[in-house]
């Protein structure tokens, strides 16, 4: 699935695997991220990109566990998982600047 793009309060479903993938891209504005990983296995975020985030470096989201994040503003978010597993996120745009 594709990463958010978009004004307003969006969300998806998104599929992490053994390498890094975008959740959410840089933007003006400050953002909320709400994920959930609805796999059996944990999943792992951070801000590294590509190859720089593992699953020893992100932090960690476990197994049907949650996670709410407020982003500044230019800031990304990506994902990885030690096999694929499957997470849904909203992001809410117009959040409170930092």
């Amino acid at each position: 699935m594709a990463a958010h793009s978009g004004p307003g309060f969006t969300g998806d479903t998104q599929t992490l695997t053994t390498s890094a993938a975008e959740i959410v891209g840089a933007d003006s504005h400050p953002r909320r991220v709400f994920i959930k990983n609805i796999s059996a296995g944990d999943v792992f975020v951070g801000g590294n990109t590509g190859a720089a985030l593992t699953t020893s470096n992100g932090y960690e989201i476990a197994a049907e566990g949650e996670l709410i994040l407020d982003l500044p503003p230019f800031a990304e978010l990506f994902g990885i998982a030690g096999s694929s597993l499957e997470i849904r996120f909203m992001v809410q745009d117009g959040v409170q600047a930092f």
